[in-house]
C-alpha cells in the first residue's frame, strides 16, 4: 500500500518551461514546495490534471509520475483550493481522494458529478471495496482506482486512458454533430467516421498494451511477496471459506503434506480433533467481525498422524476480493515439551515437601504411640492404671488414619458413602478433640442446633474437614492465642451468610462456619489456598494438603464453600450442605460410646498379616461371634471348599500372595451366592466401592478398621443378607 505523509494544505501548479515561473521565483523541485509553486515549461497543449489530496508526499510523487508522462499537473489538498481551481482553469480530468480533511470524498464526487458533468473523474482510495467502486462507476467515474504497491507505477496509464476515452468520447459527439450537418454528403460522413473510429482503436489498442504491462509490474510485484513468504520461519498460510488457498514451504514441513496436497485441503483436517471445535468457532467469528484473540495455541496432527503444538497469529485480509485469515503457524513443540518437564519437576519438587510434611505429622503420632506404650509398661509394672495412656494411644492411631485418609482423600484413591446422617455428633467431637489438641491459649467454642440435623454426608470426611480447618486455625494463632468458633445452623437461602454473600443456587440445608481470630491471610495467598501442596508453614510444619482436601470434600459433597479473611483480624470459612432426602430418628445416630453390636454367628476372617488375625479374632469373639482366622487366601478356599456351609460371614483383606482377596470372593460366590461378603483394603487402584457391589460383594471397608464400624457393618450384611434372583 502506498504510505501517505501527514496531511498539509498546498496547491501545487507543474507545467513545462513557463516563463512566469522564473518571474515568480517558483521553485523548479516540487520537493520543495510550500503554498503554491509553480514549475512552468512552454506546452499549452499538454492535458491538464487536477488532483484532489490531502497527503503532500503522495501528491507530489503522483505529480512526478504524470509530469515525466507528458502532463500538466495542479495539486489541491482540500474541497476549498480545488473549487478555486475549477473556477479559475478547469482541468481535463480530475483524481479525487476518497477521504478530505474538509469533506468526505464521495460527498464532494457527487457534487462534481452534479455541477461538472463532462469533467472526467478519477475516484482513489486506499481501502479496496467492491461496493465503493460499483457505486461510483455507476454514478459516472471513469475508473477507480487502489492506492496498491504498483498505483504509482500504473497511474499514468490510468490517467491517458481516461483522457483517450473522454477524447474519443468529445470527439464521437463532435462527429455526430458535424456529420449531422453533412447529412447530404453520406460517403464523406462514413469515410470520416470510419478513419476516426480506426484512430480510435489504435489508441485503445495502445492502452490495453499499457494495461498489460501494468498487469505485469503487478505480477512481478506478487512475485517479490512469494519470495518473502518462500523464506520466512514460520509456516503462512491462507484459509477461506474452510479451505487452505495459500501456504508456505515451511508449512509443507510442519505438516507432512505437499503444498499441492494442502491447496483447497479443509483447513479443519490439519487440527487436533479436541482442539478443532475451538479454532473453528474463533475462525468463524473473526470472519464475521467479532474481536477474537490474535494468538493463541492448539495443537496441529501431520499426514503421519504425528501431533505437534503450535501458536497461531492470525489477521482478517482480502483474498482475491473475498474476506479470508492470513495465519502464521509457529512450531512450538520443543518448548510444550521443555515446560512439561518444568512441571514434572516441580511436580517432583513439591512431593519432596508432602513427604517432609507426613514425616513430620507421622513421627509426632509415632511419638505419642512409643511414649504412652512405654508408660503403659511402666504403669503396669507398678500396678497403676494405665487406662489413661491407652486412650492416648488410640487417639494418635486415629490421627494417623485421618493423615492417611487425606492423602487418599486427595489422590481420589478411596470410596465414600455419602448418606443422610446428624452432623450435630461429628461436630461435637471434633470439638472435644480440638480442645484437647490446641494450646490451652486457644478457646473453642462449639454451638450446634438442639434439633437433629441431617445433611447428605460422609460422617468421616465431615469429620477430616473440622480437623483439618481446626488444625489450621490453631496454626494461626499459635503465637497469641485467640479463639476458635464451630457453629452449625440451619441455612435457607433467605438466611445469607453474615458477610452479605449468598450463592445464586443456594438450597436449604445446614452451614457449618469455622472462624478463628488469628492473623488473617493475604489477598495473593488468599486465591492459591485450596492448591495441592500449597502451604505457607516452614519445612517439616504440614503437608500443604490439607485445604485441598477440604476443598474435594466440598466438591464432592456438591457443597457450597466459602472463605473470608482480613489481615489482623482472622478467617472464617463456610460450607452449605444439602439437607438429607430423608430424616432419621435423632437416636439413630448412636453416641460414640454406645455399647457395640453383638451376634453370635460364624465368621470366616482372612489377612496375611497375622498380628491383625489376632487382633480382629480377639475382638470379634468378644462380641459373641465364632471367628476362624487364616492367614493364607489359599488356605481359607480350599477351607471353604470342603464345607461352604460352615460360615454366615466372609471377611477377607484384598492385598494377599497367591490369591487376593477380590479373587477369593469371586470362587466364594461362586460356591455360595447367599452369602455375605465383606471386603477390606488399605489401598487399591482397582478397587473402589462401585466395583465390589457390581461383584455382588456386600461392603468395602477401608483400613485401619475400627471395631465400631466393624460390628455395625457385620449386623447390616447378616441382618441383611444378598438377595438371590431366579
Amino acid at each position: 500500500m502506498i504510505e501517505t505523509a501527514p496531511r498539509e494544505l498546498i496547491s501545487l501548479d507543474i507545467r513545462r518551461d513557463s516563463p512566469q515561473g522564473a518571474a515568480h521565483g517558483a521553485d523548479a523541485n516540487p520537493k520543495n514546495a510550500g503554498g503554491t509553486t509553480s514549475v512552468n515549461e512552454p506546452d499549452e497543449l499538454r492535458p491538464r490534471v487536477l488532483i484532489v489530496e490531502d497527503s503532500q508526499s503522495l501528491a507530489m510523487a503522483m505529480a512526478f509520475r504524470l509530469w515525466n508522462a507528458g502532463y500538466e499537473v495542479v495539486i489541491a489538498p482540500n474541497r476549498t483550493q480545488a473549487l478555486d481551481h475549477l473556477q479559475t482553469r478547469p482541468p481535463e480530468l480530475l483524481m479525487l481522494d476518497y477521504v478530505l480533511p474538509d469533506v468526505v470524498g464521495l460527498e464532494f464526487f457527487e457534487w462534481l458529478r452534479r455541477e461538472h458533468p463532462a469533467l472526467p473523474l478519477v475516484m482513489v482510495t486506499g481501502r479496496g471495496s467492491e461496493q465503493l467502486a460499483d457505486r461510483v462507476l455507476a454514478d459516472g467515474a471513469r475508473d477507480y482506482v487502489v492506492k496498491s504497491d504498483v498505483f504509482l507505477e500504473i497511474l499514468p496509464a490510468v490517467v491517458g486512458r481516461v483522457l483517450a476515452e473522454d477524447r474519443i468520447r468529445r470527439e464521437l459527439d463532435r462527429k455526430e454533430n458535424d456529420l449531422k450537418d453533412l447529412y447530404l454528403t453520406q460517403e464523406i460522413r462514413v469515410a470520416e467516421r470510419t478513419a476516426e473510429l480506426a484512430r480510435a482503436n489504435e489508441r485503445l489498442r495502445g492502452e490495453v498494451e499499457e494495461r498489460r504491462k501494468a498487469e505485469a509490474a503487478l505480477r512481478e510485484s506478487e512475485n517479490k511477496y512469494r519470495m518473502v513468504t518462500d523464506f520466512a520461519r514460520e509456516a503462512i498460510v491462507v484459509a477461506q471459506d474452510g479451505l487452505l488457498k495459500f501456504a508456505n514451504p515451511q508449512a509443507e514441513i510442519l505438516t507432512g503434506y505437499s503444498l499441492e496436497e494442502m491447496e483447497n485441503r479443509p483447513f479443519d483436517d490439519l487440527i487436533h480433533p479436541e482442539d478443532r471445535e475451538m479454532v473453528l468457532a474463533r475462525h468463524r467469528r473473526r470472519l464475521a467481525g467479532e474481536p477474537q484473540p490474535e494468538r493463541y495455541e492448539y495443537r496441529v496432527v501431520r499426514k503421519n498422524g504425528q501431533e505437534r503444538w503450535v501458536e497461531l497469529k492470525t489477521a482478517l485480509i482480502q483474498w482475491q476480493g473475498r474476506p479470508a485469515t492470513l495465519n502464521y503457524l509457529d512450531d512450538i513443540t520443543d518448548r510444550k515439551n521443555a515446560e512439561r518437564h518444568l512441571k514434572q519437576a516441580q511436580k517432583m519438587e513439591a512431593m519432596g515437601a508432602l513427604a517432609g510434611g507426613i514425616a513430620h505429622d507421622f513421627n509426632n503420632i509415632l511419638g505419642v504411640i512409643i511414649g504412652n506404650s512405654e508408660l503403659a509398661q511402666l504403669l503396669e509394672k507398678e500396678g497403676r492404671p494405665v487406662e489413661g495412656c491407652l486412650e492416648q494411644i488410640l487417639g494418635a492411631a486415629y490421627r494417623a488414619k485421618n493423615l492417611v485418609g487425606q492423602i487418599l482423600t486427595f489422590s481420589r484413591k478411596t470410596s465414600h458413602r455419602i448418606e443422610p446422617v446428624d452432623i450435630r455428633p461429628i461436630v461435637k467431637e471434633a470439638g472435644r478433640f480440638l480442645r484437647s489438641s490446641l494450646p490451652s491459649t486457644i478457646e473453642v467454642q462449639v454451638s450446634v442446633p438442639p434439633d437433629p440435623a441431617f445433611v447428605q454426608a460422609d460422617a468421616t470426611q465431615i469429620h477430616q474437614v473440622l480437623m483439618n480447618l481446626g488444625a489450621n486455625a490453631g496454626h494461626a494463632m499459635r503465637d497469641n492465642g485467640g479463639l476458635l468458633t464451630i457453629r452449625l445452623e440451619p441455612f435457607t437461602p433467605t438466611n445469607p451468610s453474615p458477610s452479605g454473600s449468598k450463592p445464586a443456587d443456594a438450597k436449604e440445608g445446614y452451614r457449618l462456619t469455622v472462624a478463628d481470630t488469628g492473623h488473617g491471610i493475604e489477598p495473593d495467598i488468599l486465591e492459591r489456598m485450596f492448591e495441592p501442596y500449597f502451604t505457607t508453614k516452614e519445612p517439616g510444619e504440614g503437608t500443604g494438603l490439607g485445604l485441598a482436601v477440604v476443598h474435594g470434600v466440598a466438591q464432592s459433597h456438591q457443597a457450597d464453600i466459602r472463605v473470608f479473611s482480613e489481615v489482623g483480624r482472622g478467617t472464617r470459612f463456610e460450607m452449605d450442605f444439602s439437607p438429607a432426602d430423608e430424616a432419621f430418628p435423632a437416636e439413630a445416630t448412636a453416641s460414640l460410646d454406645s455399647s457395640l453390636p453383638k451376634g453370635w454367628e460364624r465368621i470366616l476372617l482372612v489377612d496375611d498379616e497375622p498380628s491383625l488375625i489376632q487382633v480382629g479374632r480377639n475382638l470379634l469373639s468378644r462380641l459373641g461371634y465364632q471367628v476362624t482366622g487364616l492367614t493364607s487366601s489359599r488356605e481359607a478356599w480350599e477351607q471353604f471348599q470342603a464345607d461352604p456351609d460352615a460360615f454366615d460371614l466372609v471377611i477377607t483383606d484384598q492385598t494377599m500372595p497367591e490369591m487376593t482377596g477380590f479373587e477369593l470372593c469371586r470362587r466364594i460366590r461362586g460356591l455360595r451366592p447367599d452369602l455375605p461378603v465383606v471386603l477390606c483394603t488399605g489401598y487399591s487402584r482397582r478397587i473402589t466401592e462401585d466395583i465390589v457391589h457390581a461383584a455382588g460383594l456386600q461392603r468395602l471397608l477401608m483400613k485401619p478398621l475400627e471395631i465400631r464400624d466393624v460390628a455395625r457393618v457385620i449386623r447390616e450384611v447378616l441382618d441383611d443378607p444378598p438377595v438371590l434372583i431366579e
